[in-house]
């Protein structure tokens, strides 16, 4: 018989588990930030990073899977938005008037491609 006790050890701690929690980074300017990050990986949260000009994100991964790079972008408010970018989160910036947006390259109707792919079409 599994105690309720016993249940929630099992569920609150699981040193065998894979899974686990990692945050990134980008700069906000108008470059973009490539990312080494575990196949499947999702992101759970974005917020304002170590300054104003970066922004943080945390995504679940699986330590077992293979990496793929994933390229990320900062917009401003009222920013264009080329094709290909996926909305990920809104970061206001506290102290200062300005709203960030994170957004993922995702451009597929083509196949997969770098943001430099697209870029050169």
């Amino acid at each position: 018989m599994v105690t309720d006790s016993v249940a929630n050890q099992m569920v609150l701690s699981d040193p065998k588990s894979t899974r686990r929690v990692w945050k990134f980074t980008v700069t906000v300017d108008d470059s973009v930030t490539t990312h080494s990050i575990p196949s499947g990986a999702r992101i759970v949260h974005v917020s304002i990073g170590s300054s104003p000009n970066r922004v943080a994100f945390w995504a679940e991964v699986d330590t077992l899977v293979n990496p793929v790079h994933r390229t990320f972008k900062v917009f401003g408010t009222g920013h264009p938005i080329p094709q290909g970018w996926v909305y990920v989160g809104t970061i206001p910036v506290p102290g200062y008037p300005l709203v960030w947006h994170l957004y993922e390259f995702k451009y597929q109707e083509h196949g997969p491609m770098t943001v430099e792919e697209y870029q050169r079409q």
